[in-house]
């Protein structure tokens, strides 16, 4: 596209300086007719006919340039604008990957922090067996008579789950 824009500007310069060395010849041309004193009405009406044309087709080959300048800058200024939409977005996703990172550690550090306290948990209840397991002052509980208003402690007798 590029290629094309550049030939259809470079035919337009082409073109313009043609008219621009034309409108030159034909003011030497009239100059030269006024120096000779050989100045009609009608070929001095055509000289100008012929000069306000090509000015005419000039101005309108210089607003053609700038309308191709100004569609290709453009262009170029919509590019840029992607260009910058793209970028944007991949900061973002990096944003993104960063705090997804930061996510996976949290729940790392988690993890760990659930499988310390499951550790403490299991000690402190393997503590707690221990203790239960061995009460000297509790002793034995058995029941004298079978009744349950009356109980006695066994002498040297260690406490079980079943005896209480």
């Amino acid at each position: 596209m590029m290629l094309v824009v550049m030939v259809l500007v470079m035919v337009l310069l082409v073109v313009m300086v043609g008219m621009m060395v034309q409108v030159m010849v034909l003011l030497v041309v009239m100059v030269l007719l006024v120096v000779m004193g050989q100045v009609q009405l009608r070929v001095w009406l055509f000289v100008m006919v012929v000069m306000m044309v090509q000015v005419m087709v000039l101005l309108v080959v210089m607003v053609m340039m700038m309308v191709i300048v100004l569609l290709v800058v453009m262009v170029r200024m919509v590019q840029v604008m992607v260009l910058l939409v793209v970028m944007v977005r991949m900061v973002q996703v990096m944003v993104l990957l960063v705090v997804m990172v930061r996510m996976v550690q949290v729940m790392v550090v988690q993890v760990e922090l659930v499988m310390e306290v499951m550790v403490v948990m299991r000690r402190i209840v393997t503590i707690m067996n221990r203790s239960l397991l061995v009460k000297p002052w509790l002793g034995c509980l058995s029941s004298s008579q079978g009744s349950a208003s009356r109980w006695t402690t066994t002498p040297g007798c260690r406490a079980s789950p079943t005896t209480w």
